[in-house]
């Protein structure tokens, strides 16, 4: 037989019980901390899933430099050194040789990821990473992506005075852009 007296009990009981869970739970985790921990599984899904679309359109280091040629060399060649736009190919398959000074460039010269000792793969990583949050820790980004924490310290360093300073920017920036396009295309 049903008895609305006993219903409300029981619901009474019940949340008894949780308050002096969360109670319990308050004393052992400040609930502010509990509900950021929260959130923090949450964003580590949203970046796993966000890195994983990356690794799918950028499998490997080739695919990313041959990505940023076309990026950077997109409106033609210009020697830094003479001016000249006539080019022929370099050493390497994406490097460019000036035809009147000779002077080799490869994709990488004179942006944030010149002498990189690391895969580029990982370098575009890290900065769509520090774009895409600020506040990533070096230290997760060194756990993530399995790189020594000042490898990653140091590059985000780079990457965000390459942000804030005026040499750089408007490239790093279309380059996070493009990423963007391709990721949400495939």
């Amino acid at each position: 037989m049903f008895s609305l007296k006993k219903v409300c009990k029981d619901i009474y009981n019940f949340y008894i019980a949780l308050i002096s869970l969360l109670l319990f739970l308050a004393k052992i985790i400040p609930l502010a901390d509990f509900f950021i921990y929260l959130c923090q599984i949450m964003q580590n899904d949203d970046i796993n899933n966000y890195l994983k679309n990356f690794r799918r359109v950028f499998p490997t280091d080739d695919s990313c430099l041959n990505f940023l040629a076309a990026l950077k060399w997109k409106n033609g060649f210009e020697c830094r050194k003479c001016g000249n736009t006539n080019y022929c190919s370099g050493k390497q398959l994406t490097s460019r040789r000036c035809t009147r000074c000779k002077k080799e460039e490869s994709a990488t010269a004179n942006t944030v990821f010149h002498r990189c000792k690391f895969s580029l793969q990982k370098a575009f990583e890290i900065v769509l990473l520090t774009c895409r949050s600020y506040d990533i820790s070096s230290y997760k980004v060194s756990d993530m992506l399995d790189l020594r924490h000042m490898t990653c310290y140091s590059f985000q360093k780079k990457v965000s005075n390459c942000l804030v300073g005026e040499e750089g920017s408007e490239f790093l920036q279309e380059l996070i852009i493009e990423i963007q396009k391709r990721i949400e295309n495939n």
